[in-house]
């Protein structure tokens, strides 16, 4: 489904090459949020379940901007 998302704002921007490179900054962020060391509580966590979903939508999304434009980047 983000793929398709990912598609579709690569039509509007025009630009492959810079969506592309955007999805890889975007999954970079992901990868980087959940490789911080947070200890979980019972105070936080609502907090860390929230930030946890956040990470992985940034790297689902970023893996839709990535991979949905990479074939049509190398079939032009």
């Amino acid at each position: 489904m983000l793929s398709s998302v990912g598609g579709l704002i690569a039509d509007k921007l025009g630009n492959y090459k810079g969506t592309i490179t955007t999805g890889l900054i975007v999954m970079m962020t992901g990868y980087i949020l959940l490789a911080i060391p947070i200890m979980s509580t019972s105070d936080n966590f609502v907090v860390l379940l929230t930030y946890t979903c956040v990470a992985l939508f940034l790297i689902a999304f970023g893996n839709g901007l990535f991979k949905g434009n990479l074939q049509a980047f190398f079939l032009l």
